[in-house]
Formats: C-alpha cells, sequence, structure tokens
C-alpha cells in the first residue's frame, strides 16, 4: 500500500473528514475543479514558483522521470546542493503490520549546517493545531522521511505562508509522522465507507465560508 502526504491534505482540508480521505485513496471519480479552485492553484503555484526563484540557483527534482525522481532527491542530498525543489522522499515502513511505502514531496530543501531546512509553500496565513493542522502534519512527515533517507534529522522545518512570513515547525522525531500515519492508513483500509456528518459547508474552503456568511448577513 501506498501513502503520500497529499492524503493528509485529503483528510484535513478544507475540514476533517475521513469520507472524502477514502474516497480519494480509491479514486472515487470526483466533479471537476471549480473556477474558484483553478484559481486558488494558480495563485499557489506562483506563490512557489516566485519564493523558490528567490532563493538563486536550484535543481527541479520535478523535470527527471518520476520512477527516477527520490534517488535522484537522494543523489542531490548527498551532494549537498544548496537548494532542491520538488524533491521526492521515500521510505517503506510497516504500520498496523502492513508493509506501506510512504512518499512526501516537500517544495524546498534548503542546504545548512550539514544537513537541510525543509520547506512547504502554503497561501494560508495562520498555521496551528486549529488552523491547518494539515500543515504541521505534512511537515513532520517531511522531516521523518528526511531522516529515514540520510540518517539525518533537518535543520527546520519551515511553512512559507501567504503573507511571506516563515513558520518554524520544531521536529518531533518522527513522533507526529507516525501517529498521522497510523489515522490515514486506519481510515483507507476500512471495508465500507466511514461515517462522516456532512454539512453545507462541510467540504467548503475557509474563503467560500466566508462569502457565505457575508450574503447571508
Amino acid at each position: 500500500m501506498k501513502l503520500t502526504t497529499q492524503n493528509i491534505y485529503d483528510l484535513y482540508s478544507p475540514s476533517l473528514c475521513e469520507r472524502r480521505l477514502f474516497y480519494r485513496f480509491i479514486r472515487e471519480e470526483e466533479t471537476p475543479p471549480g473556477p474558484f479552485e483553478e484559481v486558488i492553484f494558480m495563485l499557489g503555484q506562483r506563490h512557489e514558483k516566485n519564493h523558490v526563484n528567490s532563493l538563486g540557483e536550484y535543481i527541479d527534482v520535478s523535470k527527471v522521470l518520476r520512477r527516477q525522481q527520490p534517488e535522484k532527491t537522494k543523489q542531490l542530498i548527498q551532494n549537498n546542493t544548496p537548494v532542491i525543489y520538488q524533491g521526492v522522499l521515500a521510505g517503506d515502513e510497516t504500520i498496523n503490520d502492513s508493509q506501506v511505502q510512504i512518499i512526501g514531496i516537500p517544495d524546498i530543501m534548503i542546504y545548512k549546517n550539514f544537513s537541510y531546512i525543509i520547506r512547504d509553500c502554503k497561501l494560508a496565513r495562520h498555521v496551528d493545531e486549529k488552523r491547518h493542522p494539515e500543515i504541521l502534519a505534512q511537515l513532520q512527515v517531511y522531516g521523518y522521511l528526511f531522516e529515514r533517507n540520510t540518517g539525518k534529522k533537518p535543520v527546520k522545518l519551515e511553512a512559507f505562508l501567504g503573507d511571506s512570513s516563515i513558520v518554524e515547525i520544531p521536529y518531533d522525531d518522527g513522533d507526529s509522522a507516525i501517529k498521522i500515519l497510523k489515522k490515514l492508513l486506519d481510515i483507507v483500509s476500512l471495508v465500507n465507507v466511514p461515517y462522516s456528518p456532512v454539512g453545507w459547508s462541510k467540504c467548503q474552503s475557509d474563503e467560500r465560508k466566508k462569502e457565505y456568511s457575508v450574503r447571508q448577513s
């Protein structure tokens, strides 16, 4: 079985929903993204590219054949490449007696002090357990995979937010990563669709909820 850090996003964003994760994991057909979602995606891509371009020269691993990306990322790390963009960190883990391949694709890795800062670019302006816990969880999994691949702890885990601020998330030595991976595996291993109460706004973004509240006021 394969788990990716995208699965964390599927579970938590825009709100906690086990059913969303389950359906996306089994590749249930979804309604295509609307204009709003496409604009948000475009803004996210622009935010990310503007930031990595500001860091100077970098190696873009996404241009390598997909099956070669994990090994290419390892080579770049071993060579102390100053900036790695879209590197792929992969590892095999036994979780709940199941063999699981875990894959994470941090936006940026920056060489410093004989290891790497792992940084993800997000449009969000706040990161904590109540607001965007998926960002915290994704970064912890990136840190865990980095340590599994290199034998080194990341220098820092960071989120580059929509207001151009950088928030540091302390690495907890893989404790949070194992917990969230176990949670994901429990959900996607279910035989039946998990129960999840659904309301009008459950699967809407925060921006759309705000728009709806304004219209109703």
